[in-house]
Order: C-alpha cells, then sequence, then structure tokens
C-alpha cells in the first residue's frame, strides 16, 4: 500500500531519457548559470519531487506565508523557506 504525496501531488520534473534526446541539441544552446551546492541541491529535490507539491522555487507569497504562518499560501504546513539566492 502506497501512501499519496504530501499536498495531493508528486512533481517530476525529471525528463526520461526518450524526452531527453528529444531536446538534447536545444539543451546546448541555453546559457549556462553557475550555482552553489546548496541552490543545485534545492534544484534536485524540486526536480525528484522531495519538495512536493512545489513545483520549483517559492514566490513571493508563499515565502512570506512560511517565513510568517509556517504554511504555504494554500494552507499546508511548510516550515522551511526553498528559495533561489
Amino acid at each position: 500500500m502506497t501512501s499519496a504525496p504530501y499536498g495531493g501531488k508528486l512533481i517530476n520534473r525529471v525528463l526520461c531519457d526518450r524526452k531527453r534526446g528529444a531536446i538534447s541539441e536545444d539543451l546546448g544552446k541555453l546559457q549556462k548559470i553557475v550555482v552553489n551546492r546548496t541552490a543545485a541541491l534545492d534544484v534536485e529535490m524540486i526536480a525528484v519531487g522531495a519538495f512536493s507539491p512545489l513545483e520549483g522555487f517559492m514566490g513571493s507569497e508563499d515565502y512570506s506565508s512560511v517565513h510568517s504562518e509556517l504554511r504555504l499560501s494554500n494552507g499546508l504546513s511548510w516550515t522551511i523557506p526553498i528559495m533561489q539566492d
């Protein structure tokens, strides 16, 4: 028996091999940026669904709500702000 992901939605932002192959040429054209280890780990955690139901870094509304109420703006309990540097 499996349990439902927190917030009812598991986020998966990892491309399967077929999709990755189809866009690999385009990926090489994108600008590369250097990020610190913490940011890289946060991106990985978002990608694999470890921060579900977050779909990316927090916007200002979620950040403010977590900071003041320890909840996402949708009311789910959340105590850690996940944001870009």
